[in-house]
């Protein structure tokens, strides 16, 4: 006849049978979070051609990098040669870079410590039937704008930033600004820029030969 168990080992067979339905304690390791890589410093290249957006007056907010390339141009206007002026030959290698927003798009040329917003056509947004704009026309309005604002408010053009531009299009000279007297009938063709400072926006309208501030300042 077998002898029935000590309470002893009772007691280790039922501590035994407890600790196997427990999960195996975890090591100090096991609890770490996993590794992450450290984020990635923005490129001088990219960074120097948001810097020039940016002095430009071109809203960072929307604006991605949509492609880069590798590039050597045959002298030292990087592609982008501006009327009148005459630049040294030389084999120059760089990156051309493109940025967009909701409704523009920008193209930048970078070599070494040079970066250069490249004069092309202003793309429409996708789908639309609005007519295209020689970019520099577009930027030479959009400073006269900032310029004017800023003698306005007295305050320096860098304090005044783009929030954005579209096309649009008035029934006459007035721009859509019209005080009630009767001008030449249209369509006119021109742009809607929506300039920002102090926290306030301000609206231009512009026809490629002048702006015109929307409603007046006084008004607003």
């Amino acid at each position: 006849m077998e002898r029935s168990q000590t309470p002893r080992a009772c007691a280790a067979a039922v501590a035994a049978l407890l600790f196997a339905g427990r999960p195996t304690p975890a090591l100090a390791a096991d609890l770490q979070p996993p590794p992450t890589d450290p984020p990635q410093k923005e490129d001088t290249a990219s960074a120097q051609a948001r810097q020039l957006l940016r002095e430009r007056g071109i809203a960072e907010a929307g604006l991605q990098l949509v492609s880069r390339e590798p590039l050597t141009w045959s002298d030292s206007s990087l592609g982008c040669p501006m009327p009148r002026l005459q630049y040294a030959e030389a084999q120059v290698s760089g990156q051309r870079l493109r940025f967009a927003d909701a409704t523009h798009s920008y193209e930048v040329h970078v070599a070494g410590p040079r970066a250069v917003l490249c004069p092309s056509i202003l793309l429409n947004p996708k789908g639309s039937s609005r007519f295209p704009v020689p970019l520099r026309t577009l930027e030479t309005m959009r400073e006269t704008a900032r310029t004017d604002l800023a003698a306005r408010l007295k305050v320096t053009a860098a304090d005044i930033t783009v929030q954005g531009m579209a096309p649009a299009s008035w029934a006459d000279a007035a721009l859509g600004c019209t005080d009630g007297t009767a001008l030449s009938a249209g369509p006119i063709h021109g742009y809607r820029i929506v300039l920002r400072a102090h926290d306030r926006e301000y609206i231009y309208h512009t026809d490629f030969q002048r702006v015109m501030v929307c409603p007046p300042i006084e008004a607003q």
